[in-house]
C-alpha cells in the first residue's frame, strides 16, 4: 500500500476542499449522498461550505433509510434534514440488502411493505415511499440510480468513501493516475466523488472537533460501550462485514434489538456465533475428516438455488483467477504465495456468503502477508511459480 502513495505539500482537507470546489466548477448539479455516519457528515459539512461560497443553494442531500438503524442516528438524520439550506430527500423503499446471518434467507428488504408487522420502527415523517422504475430486487446504488435519471444537466454525487476502510475501496481509488477520485456511474448516469478517500479516521474526527460540527452521537454511544473506532458502524448489522458487531446493538440499543430479533432471520444464531467458525471465523480443521476441496461442496448445498449460483460463480472465478497466474496446484490449506487462494479460503467465501467479493478482495491481501512474512518479494515468487 505504502508504494502507490504520494504525499503532497497540503493537507488531506485542503485537498478535500479543493476536489468538492472543482465538483462545483464543472457541474451543472452537486448532490450530497449522505448516511448518517462519520464520514458522510464531513463530505456534506464541506459540500455546504462550498454551495454557500458558490450561492448554489439549496444543496441536495440523498438518505436511503434502511429501517434498522439507531434511534441518535435517527434523531442525528432529522437535525440534518431540518436545515432549510438543504434539498433533503429521505427515501424508505424496499432495497434489497444482505442477511449474513442466514443462507436459507441470505437476502432481506427494509421498509418490505409485505413484513410491516416486524418493522423495526414507524415511517417518518416526509418519507418518500416511491421512486419512478424501482422494482423489487434492487438494491442502493441500483435505486440512487433512478433518482436523476430524468435530469438534463450535468451531475456528480459526492460519497464519504475512504481507502483506508477495505481493500475494495482502497482498489476503487487506484485505477487511475488522474482523478482518480471521480469516476462515471455509467452511460447517461452521471459521475460519482469520493472528495475525502485519502482520510484516515483521525483525520474525520479531527476536522468534525475543528470545525465543531454537528454528528451522529450513536458513536459516542459506541465510545462509552468499549467499541474501537475501526468497529464503530451505523450501517444495519446483518451483513458480511457489520454482522461481526452484532453484539453491540443487544448492548447498546437494547430496546431496538429486542425489534431486531424478529426482523430477519438467523439473528439469534449470529449473536451467539458470528465470531465463531459457524461464521467463518478462526476456522479450524473441516468435520469428518474432510478435506477443505470436499467440504467446500458440502457447504455450497446449504444455498438455495439462486443463490448457489451467485456463490458458485464467485467461486470459480476465484479458481480461473489462481490458475491464470500460478502454475501451482490450489492447496487444501496453504495460501499460495501469488494468489493468496486455498481450498479452506474458498470455504470461508462460501461460508460467508460473499455476493459482493468482500471477503473474495482479501485473497491477494493474504498472499501478501504470508510473502512478507517468508522474506520473499511478489516479482521472486512469480518468477519459481507463475505463470
Amino acid at each position: 500500500m505504502a508504494g502507490i502513495k504520494k504525499y503532497l505539500d497540503k493537507t488531506c482537507v485542503e485537498s478535500a476542499y479543493e476536489r468538492v470546489r472543482e465538483c462545483f466548477n464543472r457541474f451543472d448539479k452537486v448532490a450530497v449522498s449522505f448516511s448518517g455516519g462519520k464520514d458522510s457528515t464531513v463530505v456534506l459539512n464541506i459540500a455546504y461550505d462550498i454551495a454557500k461560497e458558490y450561492n448554489r443553494l439549496p444543496l441536495e442531500v440523498i438518505f436511503f433509510d434502511e429501517e434498522a438503524i439507531h434511534p441518535t442516528t435517527i434523531d442525528y438524520v432529522k437535525r440534518v434534514a431540518a436545515n432549510k439550506d438543504f434539498d433533503f430527500k429521505w427515501y424508505c423503499i424496499p432495497v434489497k440488502h444482505r442477511n449474513a446471518c442466514s443462507r436459507t434467507q441470505p437476502w432481506w428488504y427494509c421498509w418490505n411493505p409485505e413484513e410491516k408487522d416486524k418493522w423495526i420502527r414507524d415511517l417518518p415523517e416526509n418519507a418518500i415511499t416511491h421512486l419512478k422504475g424501482f422494482k423489487k430486487g434492487m438494491n442502493v446504488p441500483e435505486a440512487y440510480r433512478l433518482i436523476h435519471k430524468d435530469y438534463a444537466g450535468t451531475i456528480v454525487s459526492l460519497l464519504g468513501i475512504r481507502a483506508d476502510e477495505s481493500l475494495r475501496r482502497l482498489r476503487v481509488v487506484t485505477q487511475r493516475n488522474v482523478e482518480n477520485w471521480i469516476t462515471m456511474r455509467g452511460k447517461n448516469e452521471g459521475y460519482r466523488a469520493f472528495p475525502i478517500y485519502d482520510f484516515v479516521t483521525e483525520d474525520v474526527w479531527n476536522i468534525t472537533a475543528l470545525k465543531k460540527w454537528d454528528y451522529n452521537k450513536t458513536y459516542d454511544v459506541f465510545k462509552m460501550a468499549g467499541v474501537p473506532p475501526s468497529s464503530q458502524r451505523v450501517c444495519p448489522p446483518y451483513g458480511e462485514e457489520p454482522l461481526r458487531g452484532i453484539q453491540v446493538y443487544a448492548k447498546c440499543f437494547p430496546a431496538m434489538w429486542h425489534k431486531m430479533l424478529n426482523r430477519v432471520h438467523g439473528v439469534a444464531s449470529a449473536w451467539r456465533y458470528s465470531n465463531t467458525d459457524l461464521y467463518s471465523v478462526g476456522l479450524k480443521d473441516p468435520p469428518n475428516g474432510l478435506s477443505w476441496k470436499r467440504y467446500l461442496s458440502l457447504i455450497m448445498d446449504l444455498y438455495p438455488d439462486d443463490d448457489q449460483i451467485a456463490i458458485k460463480k464467485q467461486v470459480n472465478y476465484l479458481i480461473k483467477y489462481h490458475h491464470s497466474r500460478s502454475k501451482k496446484p490450489i492447496h487444501d490449506s496453504e495460501t499460495d504465495l501469488i494468489t493468496g487462494c486455498s481450498w479452506k479460503f474458498l470455504c470461508q467465501v462460501v461460508i460467508k456468503g460473499d455476493f459482493k467479493g468482500r471477503t473474495s478482495n482479501n485473497m491477494a491481501d493474504k498472499a501478501d502477508k504470508i510473502r512478507e512474512r517468508k522474506g520473499m518479494s511478489l516479482s521472486k515468487a512469480q518468477k519459481l511459480f507463475g505463470r
